[in-house]
């Protein structure tokens, strides 16, 4: 199986595309040249552009493609988070390091923009 993915201007996965190897091999077993591509235009629209990635990767719509680590990152989870050294999405403020009762969680406010100790029933 091949598989292909369509960027947008900000390099946000619009479209991912997959395609049977036959469809792409000749008899031979050589790769045609540009027909993953053909396919995929020929799928999603001819004003489309595609990148073809290895099967193993995961990824679908909202990722975002890394260009100076030629990595995917999974979708931003709120504007004020940054991406860290290693390719994560970490919010804004550090995790508070807090002794909780067994019914409490701490977890991140998007509304709030911080952290907050929510207690489960």
């Amino acid at each position: 199986m091949a598989k292909a993915v369509s960027l947008d201007e900000n390099n946000v996965v619009v479209h991912c595309c997959y395609v049977s190897n036959e469809d792409i091999f000749d008899s031979n077993g050589e790769k045609i040249d540009n027909m993953l591509e053909c396919i995929c235009k020929k799928k999603f629209g001819n004003s489309t552009t595609w990148i073809e990635i290895d099967d193993s990767v995961e990824v679908s719509s909202g990722y975002i493609f890394d260009e100076s680590n030629n990595k995917f990152l999974f979708p931003k989870p709120d504007s004020s988070w940054i991406l860290n050294e290693i390719g994560n999405w970490i919010p804004p403020f550090p995790k508070p390091e807090l002794d909780l009762d067994d019914n409490q969680v701490i977890q991140w406010n998007f509304d709030a923009n911080n952290w907050e100790i929510v207690t489960i029933d």
